[in-house]
């Protein structure tokens, strides 16, 4: 008790140090993926900060609402409040140029940013691929080790089939040399049961014989009673006939003797049978163990590989969860940063044509006011007032222009100018803002297709990865599920032939307890009539004597007398009696010559009924024996077929694994190419050349040959 607890101690112990060893890893990569994570937080937290200063410059002294739009508002904004102090644009360009070249540092600062969150994102996300790349490797060589025992496991199974195909041929080759030693026995059994029908016919004759004398001693007595001399030839005669009747009683008693015990051939027979029972549910409890150690390492074996199924497919999703993650943040950072890219860019045209715009509305305005009259500038002026009234009215934050339009006509003049330069400046404006949206639009477009497309490749990459998970885990499940079959198919018939060898014992140990019980019947039988003749006789001798008493003198009593003390003398234990009786029997029968003739009339009649009935009943035991052995014959024949059947099944379902293990390594494109063209060819010799080539590829069977032939009528 103390070493089987100290042994269960013991692995207890190290399947703890198993799975502290199995956390201590996962503990790793739960730190190595949190490292990981915390520097992209940190990259993704620097970016958050950049695009978040982007949202809120410290040059701005109102809040933007959507990226570039709101900035242009603002800017036009800040334009038109500069218009107002200076309606001209002398000191525009000077202020602009400042927040510009302001925004363009910060802007440049925050991509230096950007681009370092996503260098780290980048070596990140190669880490990660790598390690995908790493699992996928291992996968598949777990896979492929899988596959290996799979093998393995097949062969074996072959193996184990041809042991338990020979183990059957070797079970069915002793039935047979038992069913052959029985037949011999049952021969031997019929030949001995000739034997003794001969012993008893040869009783009955040597019996009939002794009557036969008993008559003619009668009948010489009857013509020689009153002669002296015949007396001596009495004596003699008797003393034959004594010696005779003592012989033929211990014959008798011989064959009662030798009726009463069994046969060496039963005997013999009886241990076989029991030394060949025990063998075969010895061969059958072995048979049963293997069988379960083979269902237990199968059980076991699938389970371990749905287990690693299972946590396979789970890593799988974890990583195809993760590299999702990845691949959104990724794209968001990508955006964002296009986004910025297309700020600078936006900011550095809309730099430079403000600075351009400024100039050359600089110079034209000098040129134009120093060559255009009075009537042209408030022509002008009237243009740009109102220009900046219907923009003023689209605007979201309208201007109060009604400290422009009051004063005098100068001003008006003026107003009306730069109303129109506004007017001009606006539509520029809006044009830029069509542009650069539809442009914004392209990229987006752009970006989205690549971005949509490598997340469909991976996507279809782990969709393949689960359908060969799912094929290796549905052929793993179809070839144990065929191996269980064949296993329960071999039990089956194992079983099947325990029991038909077992009810064949059965019947041969019942047909020979019903030799044995006739025989002891005819023997009873016969000890029977033996005793009742016996009695008939010594009833009848008595009769002789009561009738023939007056006749015989005192002297040939006496000798009488001696005689039959010699003959009990001389006799067995046993039959001292019966001599004692045979020899009265004879005394009273040669002293009774009157009745003699009936006596042996009624004897020989007696004698003929019964031999009469004897022969009836031989007759008839005769018949069931026959019909017995007739229906045994069939029997046999019938199981004879039964076990050809089952053994042609077994071939051929062993026949149907080899093809079906064969056909696991055929090209399915071949065949599939070789089927379109049997179904596409008209001509009868094409069909015929592919309908040959399927049949070899997938490898049909003579029975399915013979079938598609007389189904097709096509001869290949």
């Amino acid at each position: 008790m103390d070493r089987a607890s100290r042994n269960e101690l013991v692995k207890t112990i190290e399947g703890l140090k198993e799975q502290l060893q199995q956390y201590k890893t996962k503990l790793r990569d739960v730190v190595s993926a949190y490292k990981s994570v915390v520097k992209e937080k940190e990259a993704l937290d620097a970016s958050l900060a950049a695009l978040s200063t982007t949202s809120n410059p410290p040059s701005s002294n109102s809040k933007e609402k959507d990226g570039a739009t709101t900035e242009d508002s603002a800017d036009g904004e800040a334009e038109q409040s500069q218009e107002t102090s200076d309606p001209l644009g002398v000191n525009a360009p000077s202020a602009n140029e400042d927040a510009s070249q302001s925004q363009m540092t910060a802007l440049k600062e925050q991509l230096k940013t950007l681009t370092s969150s996503l260098t780290t994102l980048s070596q990140e996300k190669n880490k990660i691929e790598s390690q995908f790349v790493a699992a996928n490797k291992q996968l598949r060589q777990e896979n492929e080790e899988l596959q290996k025992s799979l093998e393995q496991e097949r062969q074996q199974n072959g193996s184990k089939t041809t042991e338990f195909d020979r183990q059957i041929q070797e079970l069915k080759g002793r039935v047979r040399s038992q069913q052959l030693e029985r037949e011999k026995e049952q021969t031997d059994h019929v030949v001995m049961l000739r034997e003794l029908q001969k012993l008893l016919a040869e009783e009955r004759l040597q019996k009939e014989q002794l009557e036969l004398q008993l008559d003619e001693a009668c009948r010489s007595l009857q013509d020689q009673d009153n002669s002296s001399s015949v007396s001596e030839q009495y004596e003699r005669k008797i003393r034959e006939l004594s010696g005779q009747l003592e012989k033929t009683q211990k014959a008798l008693q011989k064959a009662e003797q030798k009726a009463s015990e069994p046969s060496p051939h039963v005997l013999d027979l009886q241990k076989e049978m029991a030394a060949m029972k025990t063998q075969h549910q010895q061969a059958v409890q072995q048979e049963q163990r293997k069988a379960a150690e083979a269902d237990t390492r199968l059980q076991q074996q699938s389970k371990l590989s749905e287990e690693r199924i299972s946590s396979l497919e789970d890593k799988l999703s974890e990583l195809s969860e993760v590299v999702g993650n990845y691949e959104r943040l990724r794209f968001q950072d990508q955006q964002a940063i296009q986004k910025l890219k297309e700020r600078l860019t936006q900011l550095d045209l809309e730099n430079t044509a403000l600075v351009q715009a400024s100039k050359t509305f600089s110079s034209s305005d000098a040129l134009d006011e120093d060559s255009m009259d009075a009537q042209a500038l408030y022509d002008r002026i009237l243009h740009l007032k109102t220009r900046l009234q219907s923009v003023n009215q689209q605007s979201e934050r309208p201007v109060d222009m009604r400290g422009l339009f009051q004063g005098n006509a100068e001003s008006d003049s003026e107003c009306h100018m730069c109303r129109h330069h506004k007017e001009e400046l606006e539509q520029v404006k809006e044009e830029f803002e069509r542009y650069k949206l539809r442009a914004q639009s392209v990229l987006k477009n752009k970006h989205k297709d690549s971005a949509t497309r490598e997340v469909d490749t991976l996507k279809d990459q782990v969709s393949d990865l689960r359908e060969r998970l799912k094929l290796a885990k549905v052929h793993h499940q179809e070839e144990v599920e065929q191996m269980q079959h064949k296993i329960d198919g071999l039990s089956r018939s194992m079983l099947a032939q325990a029991d038909a060898h077992k009810a064949e014992v059965a019947h041969l140990k019942n047909a020979n307890q019903k030799e044995v019980f006739i025989l002891e019947l005819e023997a009873k039988k016969q000890r029977e009539r033996t005793v009742a003749m016996l009695a008939e006789k010594d009833q009848e001798i008595e009769k002789l004597r009561t009738g023939s008493s007056h006749k015989v003198d005192h002297d040939y009593y006496q000798k009488l007398k001696d005689l039959s003390m010699d003959g009990g003398q001389d006799s067995d234990g046993l039959l001292r009696g019966e001599g004692s009786e045979s020899n009265n029997a004879v005394a009273r029968l040669l002293m009774n010559p009157g009745s003699q003739g009936e006596a042996t009339i009624l004897h020989f009649a007696e004698e003929k009924s019964r031999q009469d009935v004897e022969i009836v009943s031989l007759r008839k035991q005769k018949h069931q024996l026959e019909s017995a052995l007739r229906e045994l014959q069939h029997a046999m024949t019938l199981k004879e077929e039964k076990s050809q059947e089952s053994v042609m099944k077994l071939e051929e379902q062993i026949h149907k694994l080899e093809r079906d293990k064969g056909r696991e390594g055929a090209n399915l494109e071949y065949i599939k190419n070789v089927f379109l063209k049997f179904l596409t060819y008209s001509d009868y010799h094409g069909r015929t050349q592919m309908l040959k080539a399927i049949t070899t590829i997938l490898q049909f069977s003579p029975a399915e040959k013979d079938s598609v032939r007389s189904s097709t009528h096509l001869k290949f």
